[in-house]
C-alpha cells in the first residue's frame, strides 16, 4: 500500500509540474553572410530562447514574447511594442528558427514608420568550447 502511494503521489507532482516537462531553453550562435559585389558583412548573434518565460535574447536585446509557438518544424515569437528598440522610438520583433534547417528569419519593425528591416541567418546550437577566440 505503501508503494502505490508513493506511485500516486509521483504522478500528481509530475502532472502538476507538466509545464516544464516541454519547457525548452535553447542557445544558439547565428552567423549572417552577405556576399555582394563589393560588400563583404558577416555577423556573428547569439540567441537565447526561453518557451517557459518567453523570454528571447539576441544579442544584447532582451525581452519578453507576446507569442512564443513551438512545433515540430518551426519555433515562432511575436513582441509588441519593445521599448527603445530604436534611437528614436519602440518596434516590433519577430522570429521564426526552423528546427530542421537551422535558419533563422528576424523581423524587425519601427513603430513610428512602419519600416521593417529582415536578418536571414545560419544557426547552430552554441557551445563555448567552440569559439574561435
Amino acid at each position: 500500500m505503501y508503494f502505490f502511494r508513493i506511485i500516486f503521489f509521483s504522478l500528481i507532482i509530475v502532472l502538476l509540474n507538466s509545464k516544464n516537462l516541454f519547457a525548452m531553453e535553447l542557445n544558439i550562435l547565428c552567423i549572417e553572410k552577405n556576399f555582394g559585389n563589393k560588400q563583404k558583412d558577416i555577423k556573428d548573434i547569439i540567441i537565447n530562447l526561453n518557451s517557459n518565460t518567453k523570454q528571447v535574447t539576441i544579442g544584447g536585446l532582451k525581452f519578453i514574447a507576446d507569442e512564443f509557438n513551438i512545433t515540430e518544424s518551426n519555433i515562432r515569437w511575436n513582441a509588441k511594442n519593445i521599448k527603445n528598440l530604436y534611437d528614436d522610438t519602440n518596434g516590433f520583433t519577430s522570429g521564426t528558427l526552423g528546427r530542421f534547417s537551422g535558419n533563422l528569419s528576424l523581423v524587425f519593425t519601427k513603430e513610428s514608420s512602419l519600416k521593417k528591416n529582415v536578418m536571414i541567418l545560419t544557426c547552430n546550437k552554441f557551445k563555448m568550447k567552440d569559439r574561435k577566440f
